[in-house]
């Protein structure tokens, strides 16, 4: 079993899009993964297709939770409008959480934060997350290894 990622980015696009979010912004790793590749692809043509200007932040794959918040802190600065933020790194919804908050920002009500990686941390505030079902995925890989 392989995830999606661009079928539930874009379902995850979509439901913030149905929350209200106008303006939504996509912390994402480099394009030096498939999975970054993937994200950014997506999120670039899901914004061209619902005539949204795109405010992509990308950082190097595997940045530490400091340039997450550097990041975030300015995106914020420098665009007022973000009412959403989709953060696909691991951990960094929840590193960016301070940066939030020392903005003046409030979770769920003037700003939507969501991530590519769900994790027992974004239960408070709850964020919401991509369950990519890593325990599924590795049975399945263990399964067809064994299979060989």
């Amino acid at each position: 079993m392989l995830s999606d990622h661009a079928a539930v980015l874009e379902q995850l696009l979509d439901h913030l899009a149905t929350a209200g979010a106008q303006h939504i912004a996509l912390l994402a790793s480099s394009t030096v993964t498939d999975w970054g590749r993937t994200l950014q692809r997506t999120y670039l043509g899901w914004s061209e297709r619902h005539r949204r200007r795109p405010r992509l932040w990308e950082m190097a794959f595997g940045s530490p939770s400091t340039v997450m918040q550097d990041n975030v802190r300015a995106l914020l600065n420098a665009d007022a409008d973000v009412d959403a933020l989709v953060c696909a790194p691991d951990g960094a919804a929840a590193a960016v959480l301070p940066v939030i908050r020392a903005a003046g920002r409030t979770i769920g009500r003037d700003l939507l934060l969501a991530s590519c990686v769900d994790s027992t941390a974004l239960a408070h505030p709850p964020i919401t997350a991509i369950d990519l079902r890593p325990r599924d995925a590795g049975d399945s890989r263990a399964r067809l290894l064994f299979a060989s």
